[in-house]
């Protein structure tokens, strides 16, 4: 579980956690058993979940030490990266012609959707993939047994958690004031990490917390659709060459995007509102309490 438990130290957590996310990802990924854009959805879940939990103890970790594993887990994500993508494309076309089916005519959505699904990975075509992904994981294995935290109590989270959403915060206020689509898509990663970290200590006060993560996963939601719009345009057009289809997605895109974009702020000017210092010392008070 990805909670800090009840008189579990932070080191315990770091270990338990680790141990349980890679488990996780190793065994969604290696289920062959399972649909390939399912096993390659929740193994980048797991492997995002675990960049999240050594950039929340950074601070407390010899530099060396947690940077190898981080560099492994980098390295298995973009081995799954292009397979992932694809998949999203085709979800970025179901999803358009449920909310706008005036867009395109039976013909040019035929267009569409099988053009896409000619570019979805076959369980052949991804199994490099897989198997580099697999590699680094099984060497990520190894290296996460050498971490030692420095610190103990919350003072082994701090640095980590203040970082992190001290980024995300930077990120939504760049957003604000430069709304391009690279832009969006850093708040949406940096945004990813925080909310791992609020998931990792809510038990330390369940309500507001559980409130906190609540409009954080749906901040994620839309940041996701509006990447994966953003990139469905470019998409059609290069390499599909579906360039008269992409003239009559504009308009609807366009629209989406900046209703997207307005419900982000909306949640961002609460979620990002506290300053990183003042956000770190209210999560360390609820730590300490949790702690007695």
């Amino acid at each position: 579980m990805y909670r800090l438990q009840p008189l579990e130290s932070p080191e315990a957590a770091l270990g338990r956690i680790a141990s349980e996310e890679l488990a996780l990802a190793l065994e969604w990924l290696g289920g062959a058993d399972r649909a390939l854009i399912l096993r390659v959805h929740e193994t980048r879940k797991h492997i995002k979940r675990l960049r999240a939990l050594f950039a929340l103890v950074r601070g407390s970790v010899e530099a060396a030490h947690v940077q190898a594993p981080t560099l492994a887990l980098r390295a298995a994500a973009t081995a799954l990266s292009e397979p992932r993508a694809r998949a999203a494309m085709l979800e970025c076309y179901q999803d358009l012609v449920e909310r706008f089916p005036e867009v395109w005519d039976a013909r040019s959505s035929t267009r569409v959707r099988e053009a896409l699904e000619a570019r979805l990975f076959s369980e052949q075509q991804a199994a490099p993939s897989i198997a580099e992904a697999l590699t680094w994981l099984a060497r990520t294995r190894v290296e996460v047994r050498e971490l030692k935290l420095q610190k103990v109590g919350f003072a082994a989270f701090e640095r980590g958690f203040r970082r992190v959403y001290a980024a995300a915060r930077n990120a939504y206020d760049l957003s604000l004031c430069d709304g391009r689509v690279e832009h969006f898509h850093a708040l949406r990663t940096r945004q990813k990490r925080h909310l791992y970290h609020v998931e990792l200590l809510e038990p330390v006060w369940p309500g507001p917390l559980r409130a906190l993560r609540a409009e954080l996963d749906r901040l994620g939601e839309l940041l996701g659709e509006h990447h994966d719009l953003s990139l469905f345009a470019a998409e059609l057009r290069h390499p599909l060459r579906l360039d008269a289809e992409v003239d009559a997605l504009d308009v609807v895109a366009t629209q989406r995007l900046r209703k997207l974009e307005r419900e982000s702020h909306s949640i961002g000017a609460r979620v990002f509102a506290e300053r990183p210092r003042v956000l770190s010392e209210r999560v360390a008070a609820y730590f300490s309490a949790f702690r007695e």
